[in-house]
């Protein structure tokens, strides 16, 4: 069984997922929600809270859109960000090909390509439904320099359980399947070892505000709010690691 690319409704594409029938984001707007969820509840937080370069752990990489965004998110605040992903079962290379947002326009392409290790000079730019005058751009900028810095991404395809992660992570993106559909992605061992390995006041953003996920958090001393949602969603989850013991 293979994944299939969907459209959602802000124009950003998807992916479903072969292996548990999930979409890898909303149907609602893929974009819409990722900037939603992660850069403005996540991202802006710990820029305005942390000084200095900023590490960032993302759970489920997926499509890379995450990344992407963040990547431009760093370049426009001149920001630098250290990017650290987990995906166990990377996207077929015809998948991230086709894949489009509207965020990426042809001087972004390479860049997303990047992100997967792909080489952008390869890229079937016709297949991506590009004109001919964005064609011509992108195949220029592919043969550029890489994009403004402020980002480096290194993406290990090993499960949250078994990576060997850096300390002192600022900012976790939460991404992963459903806990219906991943339950073992959501258990309190987990929350634990990221609790520990966090830096004081380290955000963490999911999309997921079930009651029992919230109710995990807090038991391992996060300080939990659920925050408004996305479009069509009525609530998501950030949490903190305090920085100082409580009394």
């Amino acid at each position: 069984m293979l994944s299939d690319l969907v459209p959602t409704a802000d124009g950003s594409c998807t992916v479903k997922d072969a292996r548990t029938g999930e979409h890898y984001h909303s149907l609602h707007g893929a974009e819409t929600e990722s900037l939603h969820v992660f850069i403005q509840a996540g991202l802006e937080k710990a820029m305005a809270d942390f000084e200095g370069p900023l590490l960032v752990l993302e759970v489920g990489f997926g499509t890379g859109l995450n990344a992407l965004l963040t990547w431009q998110h760093a370049v426009a605040r001149q920001r630098a960000v250290e990017y650290l992903a987990l995906e166990p079962f990377p996207l077929a290379e015809s998948i991230i090909q086709a894949y489009h947002t509207p965020a990426m326009d042809a001087a972004w392409h390479p860049a997303f390509l990047s992100l997967h290790g792909l080489d952008p000079a390869h890229s079937p730019l016709r297949e991506q439904g590009l004109s001919p005058k964005s064609q011509k751009s992108a195949s220029a900028a592919a043969l550029q320099p890489p994009l403004p810095g402020f980002f480096s991404c290194r993406v290990l395809h090993s499960p949250i359980q078994t990576a060997a992660l850096p300390g002192l992570i600022q900012l976790v993106y939460y991404d992963a399947f459903s806990p219906e559909h991943e339950p073992a992605l959501w258990t309190d061992l987990i929350w634990q070892k990221l609790f520990l390995l966090l830096a004081p006041g380290a955000v963490l953003v999911t999309y997921c505000a079930k009651g029992s996920v919230r109710r995990a958090l807090g038991e391992v001393g996060f300080s939990v709010e659920r925050l408004t949602g996305p479009p069509f969603k009525r609530h998501m989850l950030r949490a903190v690691k305090p920085r100082h013991n409580p009394s």
